[in-house]
């Protein structure tokens, strides 16, 4: 099964049991590491610090590494820091609103590309892009 199935069969029973909403919480954390991301605030102390309980390919990185490991991906994908934060403050309305259309499909099509692109670079599913 390639990434992209493995993808669309994680989350039929999120959709199923949350409705649109469910295909973000496929990525779980992933868009925190990426431009303009909760963890990308985190303090320089923890930013510096290393991953341990990770894959070997993550394992020994820093905060920070990853970060840019995930902007890079971001570039590759065809796509700017500025559609990343834009997305997500869209998504983020509509989760507000509780009304998850156009703004979540758009949220969830640039978590994917990032997403296929760092799978193809070695990184696990979880722990490594969603805890």
């Amino acid at each position: 099964m390639g990434i992209e199935e493995e993808i669309e069969e994680g989350i039929k029973p999120l959709v199923e049991r949350h409705g649109n909403s469910g295909k973000i919480y496929f990525f779980n954390n992933l868009d925190g590491n990426l431009p303009g991301g909760f963890r990308t605030g985190y303090p320089l102390r923890v930013l510096k610090s290393q991953y341990r309980c990770v894959s070997k390919r993550k394992r020994g990185q820093t905060v920070v590494e990853f970060q840019e490991e995930c902007r890079t991906a971001v570039i590759e994908a065809g796509l700017t820091p500025e559609q990343i934060i834009e997305a997500r403050r869209r998504f983020n309305e509509e989760q507000a609103n509780g009304s998850y259309g156009e703004g979540t499909d758009n949220f969830f099509e640039l978590l994917k590309k990032v997403y296929i692109i760092l799978r193809k670079r070695g990184y696990k599913h979880y722990p490594d892009l969603i805890s």
